[in-house]
């Protein structure tokens, strides 16, 4: 379950508006991901991805809409519709699976 195949598409599509092609928005990019986000400090208080622990993945606490509780800030995304649960649910398997490339 590498990043390319599942989640690539579905964070191109839903959040590369913000966050891809030289834009980054709130500092953050998926152009070089997945290095820029497993392991990775956010301005949070957890990485973006802990590989393996979803539980502590600032990116999948964004997207679920539950960062405020973890002492993230600003608005759930992306900006608009919310993911779907199935959408997120992909996101935390992917974690969960060791967030590979």
């Amino acid at each position: 379950m590498g990043y390319a195949r599942t989640l690539e598409p579905l964070l191109s599509e839903r959040c590369g508006g913000c966050h891809l092609g030289g834009f980054a928005s709130g500092g953050f990019s998926f152009d070089t991901v997945p290095d820029e986000l497993v392991g990775v400090s956010s301005r949070a208080s957890m990485p973006y991805v802990t590989a393996g622990a979803p539980e502590e993945s600032y990116l999948l606490h964004k997207l679920a809409g539950t960062h405020l509780e973890v002492g993230g800030f600003g608005a759930r995304m992306p900006i608009g519709p919310p993911l779907t649960e199935s959408e997120i649910s992909l996101v935390r398997s992917w974690i969960q699976a060791g967030a590979l490339p």
